[in-house]
């Protein structure tokens, strides 16, 4: 057998040579691109409301799509009044006394829109634009450091 092809033996089995692995990082390293590409959005929607958590990524940034996917996961549990899911994804790390204090502190929380500004590694900067039932906006940006699954450090401000 040549050792530069990619053969599927009669048992199902594969048997990939030189070329054929280049050939497949290139494809995940192809698809890696692409997806960074262009901007990205994610909704969450429930049955009884329509509550959508946005975020967007710059076409020109390179994203840890892992860790993005992690913060959006977050405020979209959120926006879904999934507080279990939101403690679970990192609001326990939040500095919370108790996941009852955590979910209190979205009592006012109307929606959440997440821009997500840069990643480096697994440190994603975003801004919030959180909505309250009232009305009023109020804006946070900093950082949501991921590992594991889950948001294990935040360090954010609010700006207005």
């Amino acid at each position: 057998m040549p050792r530069f092809m990619i053969v599927i033996q009669p048992n199902g089995r594969w048997v990939v040579g030189f070329i054929g692995i280049i050939v497949f990082i290139a494809g995940i390293f192809l698809l890696v691109i692409l997806a960074g590409a262009g901007q990205h959005h994610v909704s969450a929607v429930t049955s009884s409301q329509s509550r959508t958590a946005t975020s967007s990524i710059p076409a020109d940034r390179t994203v840890d799509s892992a860790a993005v996917a992690v913060v959006r996961a977050y405020f979209g549990a959120i926006n879904q009044h999934n507080y279990v899911k939101a403690w679970a994804l990192g609001g326990k790390n939040t500095g919370a006394l108790s996941y009852r204090n955590f979910a209190n502190e979205f009592k006012t929380t109307a929606h959440d829109t997440v821009i997500i500004v840069s990643v480096t590694g697994n440190i994603v900067t975003a801004r919030l634009t959180a909505r309250q039932t009232d009305g009023t906006i109020k804006t946070f940006e900093g950082t949501y450091t991921v590992s594991g699954g889950a948001i294990t450090q935040f360090n954010v401000l609010r700006i207005s």
